[in-house]
């Protein structure tokens, strides 16, 4: 019985999809019905043909726009034109050059802080939560809609509400929680443009600059981005999938996640650490068994604000496995993913870092290409060009400080 409920769920589910073929099958269905119940006729038989294949043209041109409106649904949420931004955000200190291999690349983007071996605290909060503001609420349904082509579900997050710089060598970073859909309906929908023709960013964040994190009315979850190294120097770039909730399709940092919540608060130990494990586990495809502690160098590079999305704070790493080479890890690099994973990745490059180049919204590279087959590995060079997240290249730009 539980099984024939699945494959009757299953079934709906098809029929309600997008697919091609369940235009065809509905179709059948309906023309089975008509000739159970000998509807048919010789005066009816034309005018029934004509209404479905009226019923086909309309729901695959219906299907054809959907399909090609998920395409751009990321750019009708969040702008990432540099120069048109430039326009709003006009604040020097937010233009950054981004310089790798002999290419540069202009990114808008307010860093808080370069890390100079500081000490880092944090103070959390779990139990003080950040509530939207009115106007945003008020428009709950139309930001949620921006994201219809994207998988999402709630979750609690954690919002990096501010940071106080303690002494010249000491700063603390202060977290409250959020939650995922509150992100989705600010700083993911900030340039989806409402029914009055404003959007998120009209609204609150109109510049010449980001508001300051202690003022900022946007869930602002914290997201933890880094470059990890294989021994051979070797750099991971994932490509995200094409129902991620934002960078569809884009080659992002090693890591690109936002901050998962621990069992209990916060630590300073877990933000510089234990989160960045789990991270590496998570976005790299490598068991943890593979993962030896004492042969992880992890950096914490610095801090800032993602102009794109209107104020995001990230936080930066560099990460080197040093008992990982290039051979070990491919070979490691099976199909494991979760498919029900929040921005899930799906493909993972093993890139030459000095081949990288930056190629306006694109970065072009070198990337290995193995097979392992009866025992044996073989690797090629392959050239690839994708568009890029911003966020690598802020990523690219505290590592060069």
């Amino acid at each position: 019985m539980k099984k024939h409920k699945s494959l009757a769920v299953k079934f709906i589910n098809f029929i309600r999809s997008s697919f091609f073929s369940k235009y065809i099958i509905k179709v059948g269905i309906c023309l089975f019905v008509l000739f159970l119940f000998g509807m048919f006729t010789e005066d009816t038989l034309t005018n029934l043909l004509s209404i479905f294949f009226g019923f086909i043209i309309s729901n695959l041109t219906v299907s054809m726009f959907s399909m090609f409106s998920a395409k751009f649904e990321d750019a009708t949420k969040v702008c990432e034109d540099t120069e048109k931004l430039a326009k709003i955000y006009t604040e020097p200190k937010l233009k950054k050059t981004v310089e790798l291999n002999g290419s540069k690349v202009d990114v808008l983007y307010k860093d808080l802080l370069i890390n100079k071996n500081y000490k880092i605290n944090v103070e959390d909060n779990p139990d003080k939560r950040f509530e939207p503001e009115g106007f945003t609420m008020d428009n709950f349904n139309t930001l949620m809609s921006a994201h219809k082509n994207s998988k999402v579900k709630n979750m609690d997050t954690a919002r990096l509400q501010g940071f106080e710089k303690v002494s010249n060598t000491e700063f603390t970073f202060k977290f409250e929680r959020s939650t995922l859909y509150n992100h989705l309906i600010t700083n993911r929908a900030c340039d989806f443009k409402l029914e009055s023709g404003t959007s998120i960013r009209d609204y609150y964040e109109y510049g010449p600059d980001l508001k300051p994190l202690e003022k900022s009315v946007m869930s602002n979850h914290l997201g933890i981005i880094g470059l990890v190294y294989l021994k051979d120097g070797e750099l991971l770039l994932p490509r995200r999938a094409g129902n991620s909730t934002i960078s569809k399709n884009k080659v992002t940092s090693s890591i690109a996640t936002r901050l998962n919540l621990p069992n209990g608060p916060i630590t300073t130990e877990y933000l510089m650490k234990d989160c960045i494990l789990d991270a590496v586990v998570n976005r790299t495809n490598i068991d943890a068994s593979y993962i030896n502690t004492e042969n992880v160098d992890i950096n914490f590079l610095g801090c800032g604000q993602d102009v794109y999305e209107v104020g995001k704070p990230h936080f930066f790493y560099k990460v080197n496995l040093n008992n990982i080479d290039r051979e070990t890890y491919i070979t490691h690099l099976i199909s494991k993913k979760d498919k029900n994973q929040i921005d899930a990745d799906k493909y993972i490059y093993v890139v030459k870092k000095d081949t990288i180049k930056f190629l306006d919204d694109y970065i072009e590279f070198y990337y290995y290409d193995a097979k392992v087959k009866k025992g044996k590995y073989t690797e090629k060079l392959k050239k690839a060009k994708c568009v890029y997240e911003k966020a690598f290249a802020c990523n690219i730009w505290h590592e060069c400080q």
